[in-house]
């Protein structure tokens, strides 16, 4: 399985701002986000917690709460882990 790659854009226009889900604050398309992993991880909770600063903190049924973004990286990782190991292309 080839792993897809980030590359630079070799466009040469503007790229404009996209319309879709601007009635989302960031922090509802992290959770949404959140949420969806973990729903086709088989994972049964995501719960949240603040930090002294008031940012958000999350944690996969009750494992260790870390920052959003950094939580989406984890679940993806296991999603891709899981599609390779089951032989996807």
């Amino acid at each position: 399985m080839n792993i897809a790659k980030l590359i630079k854009s070799t466009s040469t226009g503007r790229v404009r701002s996209p319309t879709r889900n601007r009635e989302l604050s960031s922090r509802e398309k992290i959770e949404e986000t959140l949420v969806n992993l973990a729903t086709v991880l088989g994972h049964n909770e995501v719960s949240y917690s603040f930090m002294q600063d008031l940012t958000h903190m999350y944690s996969v049924d009750g494992k260790n709460y870390q920052r959003g973004a950094n939580l989406i990286l984890d679940l993806s990782r296991e999603l891709l882990a899981r599609h390779i190991r089951q032989g996807g292309a």
